[in-house]
């Protein structure tokens, strides 16, 4: 029994703790981030290799660029309609792949910080009915001790009541003697 007591106890670093499973989602979450470049490239290529999605794209990217000739003229105070002209298919592919694999690394940071906003909200609830049973057990037991206590008091009373009523019976009887 001793042998499997130590035993026990020397194995209780392997048992995941809060501490060890928040160090584990962060290392997880990092790795993903990390991992998300890579993978925002394959993605990219993979996307594009579809006549359809390339289509598309290149109609995005020419959509893209007069916003961007648009901001850059507006920031610059020029006044007027300008002149914006196609790109090449080979620079409107350039500047959606480079817009497609941003938006997947930009989608999944997004994803990993409403995880992390998610699990930590869950984690604040999780505290908050804690310290709601806490709460409800603390009032229980004060309730109870409260009934203790009266239930207490009610057999004071009734002693107490009974010693007078012995009282006044001894009184009543001294007050009658025969000689």
């Amino acid at each position: 029994a001793r042998a499997r007591a130590g035993a026990g106890r020397s194995l209780a670093f392997l048992l995941p703790t809060q501490g060890m499973a928040q160090l584990a989602v962060k290392v997880l979450s990092l790795t993903v981030k990390t991992a998300s470049k890579p993978l925002a490239n394959q993605f990219q290529a993979y996307m594009l290799s579809h006549p359809f999605v390339r289509g598309k794209a290149i109609e995005g990217a020419q959509v893209l660029h007069k916003w961007n000739v648009s901001l850059s003229r507006a920031s610059q105070d020029k006044k007027g309609k300008a002149f914006v002209g196609k790109l090449s298919d080979e620079k409107a592919m350039g500047i959606a792949s480079k817009f497609l694999s941003e938006t997947f690394i930009y989608v999944v940071a997004g994803g990993l910080l409403l995880y992390e906003y998610d699990r930590g909200n869950k984690r604040e609830e999780k505290k908050k009915e804690e310290k709601e049973k806490r709460k409800k057990r603390k009032e229980t037991k004060q309730l109870e001790h409260l009934q203790r206590q009266d239930i207490f008091q009610k057999g004071v009373l009734q002693r107490l009541e009974r010693l007078e009523s012995l009282e006044k019976e001894r009184s009543v009887g001294r007050g009658r003697r025969w000689w």
